[in-house]
């Protein structure tokens, strides 16, 4: 009998070491920039940096996933690691992605670690740019743009973009969807101008420049 009591003990100890493991809890609402209303069927990704014996990776190590519902809410739940930072990456077709960056201690294991973001729509402006006759090789074109849209795909990274000589080409920047787009073309020695053009969601805009 005190042979069983012994091994119950032993039972009750084992078993109260094997808790349920701390976990961390994300949820958060995605919404379309422009119109403010949810968006669904966006993927929201969560990524950790490993923290192993006192040696931090560069590498991002995907811990969970989940999509969007029809009212733009998501929630995933996952075990805690060691980890330096994570990476929360949020992806729809249409839109432009994002990657925000957040340290461990940003975030909680006790409490529900609320993200929410609005998605910006893509859309695109097109310059085709021809220099008419008669055209030289002297001939030089800047083009400055006033608000565009940068770290992004397809984005501009310059104020200035040059064109010279005998050019009949073509440049396309990604734009903010739903804002204008500011923009002066000035062929040097000749004629300059300015525009503002609207940049519809989803869609391309082509603009010409002859000089």
């Amino acid at each position: 009998m005190k042979n069983c009591f012994v091994y119950l003990t032993f039972l009750f100890i084992l078993s109260s070491c094997n808790k349920d493991p701390i976990q961390y809890t994300f949820e958060g609402t995605i919404t379309e920039d422009q119109s403010g209303g949810p968006l669904a069927g966006a993927t929201v990704s969560i990524y950790q940096k490993p923290f192993n014996n006192s040696v931090t990776t560069n590498n991002f190590d995907l811990a969970a996933s989940a999509v969007t519902d029809a009212n733009g809410y998501y929630t995933m739940t996952f075990d805690r690691e060691k980890v330096t930072e994570f990476k929360v990456n949020i992806e729809r077709d249409n839109y432009y992605k994002t990657d925000l960056v957040l340290s461990s201690g940003d975030i909680s294991s006790e409490n529900v670690n609320t993200i929410d973001y609005e998605m910006g729509a893509q859309s695109w402006i097109k310059f085709n740019i021809y220099n008419s006759i008669p055209a030289s090789e002297n001939d030089q074109l800047n083009l400055l743009l006033s608000n565009y849209k940068e770290g992004c795909e397809d984005c501009a990274t310059a104020d200035t973009y040059g064109f010279g000589g005998i050019v009949d080409t073509s440049v396309k920047f990604a734009s903010t969807a739903g804002q204008y787009f500011s923009f002066t073309h000035i062929a040097v020695g000749e004629s300059s101008g300015s525009d503002s053009v609207y940049m519809t969601p989803f869609d391309t805009l082509f603009y010409s420049i002859n000089y």
